[in-house]
């Protein structure tokens, strides 16, 4: 007999109100308040830095005009104008998501969006050995109806959560996928830690004490909660996957029957 797939709402999974739920301890309150503080500065920062990087940039194109420079003063121009694109690029995205969300819907392919927040955490997930990597998708778009920067910062949450599961595993991976199953888009976040999302559900627990428990408490949370507002939930399966329910932004006339546990 094939083994029963366990499936855990995490959305339900509380005797208390949402806002209640979410109340850090001491610690953890100190982290996601500075978080928050250095997210309202720095848009501000961003904005001199890519000042900064456009004038790198216009500099370096103006050197590679002139004709009597040697190949290797080029080639290290060439590099410094291919970098500052690169940077800017980074710091356009790091502007957007330190930007207040708006709360205004509209609709977004998740499978992109998933695919930019890979992007900017794949430096970090450098840093720490971990490899971060997004399955080819199956069949049916990927769309739903959502503010943009709230589902970006609740796909960020998800990653941020996996990579504390798999940091200091040799050869640690996160692996993201995006399914489209009748009118639902699913994303399955799992690691390579065998049932190593069983905390999940211990860290959404407003009880968490240390500041690394109750700071990835928070970030689950503020998952759930986008969760809800879309209309969606928030599910570990069998401990080895989490599992974001958002509701289509459309029913196509055929679509792939598929179950939350699928993956």
């Amino acid at each position: 007999m094939a083994p029963v797939s366990r499936s855990e709402d995490l959305t339900r999974h509380t005797d208390r109100p949402v806002a209640a739920a979410a109340a850090p301890d001491d610690d953890a309150l100190m982290a996601v308040g500075q978080r928050l503080i250095v997210g309202h500065v720095m848009d501000g920062v961003l904005h001199d830095f890519n000042n900064s990087l456009q004038i790198i940039s216009g500099l370096a194109e103006l050197l590679l005009r002139r004709a009597d420079l040697p190949p290797t003063s080029v080639e290290k121009l060439e590099t410094i104008a291919d970098r500052t694109v690169t940077a800017a690029a980074s710091v356009a995205r790091m502007q957007m998501l330190s930007r207040p969300t708006d709360g205004r819907a509209s609709e977004i392919d998740v499978r992109q969006l998933v695919a930019e927040a890979l992007d900017l955490r794949r430096h970090a997930m450098s840093r720490m050995g971990i490899t971060g990597r997004l399955e080819p998708i199956t069949a049916g778009g990927c769309h739903v109806r959502s503010d943009t920067a709230r589902l970006r910062l609740a796909l960020l949450g998800l990653l941020v959560h996996a990579e504390q599961i798999v940091r200091g595993q040799r050869d640690g991976e996160v692996v993201v996928a995006v399914s489209r199953c009748v009118d639902r888009v699913v994303v399955h976040v799992r690691t390579s830690v065998p049932r190593g999302l069983e905390t999940a559900r211990v860290a959404l627990d407003a009880s968490s004490v240390g500041l690394d428990a109750g700071t990835v408490g928070v970030t689950l949370r503020l998952v759930r909660a986008v969760a809800i507002a879309e209309g969606g939930t928030l599910t570990v399966v069998d401990g080895e996957a989490l599992c974001l329910d958002l509701p289509a932004a459309y029913r196509p006339a055929q679509a792939t029957e598929c179950s939350s546990s699928s993956f």
